[in-house]
């Protein structure tokens, strides 16, 4: 419709139409513009619809969404429930591990050789860590247990038939066991150490010192289910030199013994090697080094040790292990940290070390 100025209709329809707005004449907006509802409740007194009943009259009727299919609630697989685990109950150390101050000293130095065999009874350890558990296709992360006990047991000294250079006096020969929670081992309850100590050993002997013999399996009443590792005689894995001093842990440089296996120069990196004869092909290997003497925390108590850090290889892979020593006390390892493979199972960070000084806490009698 075109406005004409000169033909303006009755003067209150021009009122009329100015208030609503309806005509353009005049009007500084943009040409176009065109409202697109009227207030008609207030100007006419019309009813105006509700919004709801507009869009429902406008609105095609749509089919219900489909139902999701039910969701199975996650279910935690038998074998992470791992009731066994600890296998025993936590010691009284849990939560009650003061920090030896740093003004004090150990009452005890670490001696250069043993004078004497440990102390057995139960020791208190801690631990901290993590170990790879295998559930199907997933591998979990675990913790270790945070304090445990360790029996030091089945003292037994022997003759050595190793012979001295020149008839020479032999020292004192022992061996013990350790034994402790299997740590991660599956279907291990505990593991029993075997450890053989000669003090005072003949220079061309390849176990002179601390060494390792035997690594068995027990189940939860402490039976024997079966060795892990076994070396054969004068074979055993050899750790702690004897006597103990700064540098490497290697074989002895000698060519020929009677009756023994013959012991070659070390090789170009020093190691120690123990063949498994158990049937599990787990031959160790050590290589690594002895540093001096170095404090250790037993839960409020300072004690010194020999510490030894290296690289531990055996059937199934290796690891980085620090052990610490106290040959005062026997030549009792007081700390061992693993990280990576061993003897099957795969550790992170695995740091153990005793929980209290000597003298231990008597055997129970199920480990006498």
């Amino acid at each position: 419709m075109r406005c004409d100025p000169r033909r303006q209709p009755w003067p209150w329809l021009a009122v009329i139409a100015a208030v609503l707005g309806l005509t353009a004449c005049g009007s500084s907006g943009p040409a176009g513009v065109a409202v697109d509802s009227l207030q008609t409740n207030v100007v006419f007194g019309a009813e105006q619809p509700a919004a709801s009943q507009a869009v429902a009259s406008n609105a095609t009727t749509s089919p219900a969404p489909p139902a999701l299919p039910a969701v199975a609630p996650f279910v935690i697989p038998p074998s992470l429930t791992l009731p066994n685990f600890p296998p025993f109950p936590q010691s009284p150390l849990a939560g009650l591990c003061p920090t030896a101050p740093d003004n004090t000293f150990p009452a005890e130095p670490a001696s250069a050789d043993v004078a004497a065999p440990p102390a057995t009874g139960a020791y208190r350890w801690r631990a901290a860590g993590t170990y790879d558990r295998p559930v199907g296709t997933l591998t979990l992360q675990l913790p270790v247990a945070q304090t445990f006990e360790q029996f030091v047991r089945h003292v037994q000294p022997f003759q050595d038939d190793f012979p001295q250079a020149g008839g020479g006096q032999q020292g004192l020969n022992y061996t013990f066991d350790a034994v402790e929670p299997g740590l991660g081992a599956t279907g291990v309850a505990f593991l029993q150490f075997v450890w053989q100590v000669k003090s005072n050993p003949a220079a061309s002997d390849p176990e002179a010192g601390l060494a390792l013999v035997e690594v068995d399996s027990l189940d939860a009443q402490g039976a024997m289910v079966g060795a892990i590792f076994k070396a054969a005689p004068h074979d055993g894995l050899l750790l702690l030199p004897l006597p103990a001093g700064p540098g490497p842990v290697e074989p002895p440089v000698v060519t020929t013994v009677p009756n023994l296996p013959v012991v070659g120069p070390p090789p170009s990196a020093p190691s120690t090697e123990s063949v498994d004869t158990s049937g599990s092909g787990n031959n160790l290997q050590f290589s690594g080094s002895v540093g001096a003497p170095e404090r250790l925390d037993a839960c409020g108590t300072w004690l010194e040790a020999w510490p030894v850090d290296g690289t531990l290889k055996d059937g199934t892979g290796s690891a980085t292990v620090h052990l610490d020593v106290a040959t005062q006390f026997g030549a009792l390892v007081m700390a061992l940290d693993i990280d990576g493979s061993f003897l099957g199972v795969t550790f992170h960070k695995l740091a153990t070390h005793v929980g209290q000084a000597p003298p231990p806490a008597a055997l129970p009698r199920q480990w006498q």
